[in-house]
């Protein structure tokens, strides 16, 4: 899977359940990978900034119509931040994380996952 890094990918989490005025309805939560911080400044994949398990995406939209908060956890706009991650292969000392990483966002009102690559040319093939 290709590395996560400081560009232009999507943190993806279905269904992000939320009250809205007539009854709670599931909405689709969505986090910008660039918007994620800390990042790892020293190591870049094609010009951007490698992403570890560490670094988390402080506010995530799509489920803004919810203003009575989320079901499971009273959050709207919460962080995205990611579960899994490359075990053997660190950056500076915390796993790697890289496409298919699930994610818990929205303060863990709704799990997702990082579905779409930030970059193209480098490749974790790490377990």
């Amino acid at each position: 899977m290709f590395f996560a890094a400081q560009g232009p990918s999507l943190d993806i989490g279905v269904p992000d359940v939320c009250k809205t005025p007539a009854v709670p309805i599931p909405h689709i939560d969505i986090g910008l990978g660039l918007m994620a911080i800390p990042n790892v400044p020293n190591i870049f994949w094609s010009c951007m900034m490698a992403h570890n398990k560490k670094t988390k995406i402080p506010l995530t939209f799509g489920d803004t119509a919810g203003i009575g908060l989320g079901v499971r956890v009273p959050s709207v706009m919460g962080q995205s931040k990611k579960i899994t991650a490359s075990n053997t292969f660190l950056i500076k000392g915390s796993p790697a994380t890289r496409v298919t990483s699930f994610t818990k966002q929205n303060r863990g009102n709704v799990n997702g996952i990082l579905a779409t690559p930030p970059q193209l040319t480098c490749v974790n093939l790490c377990a």
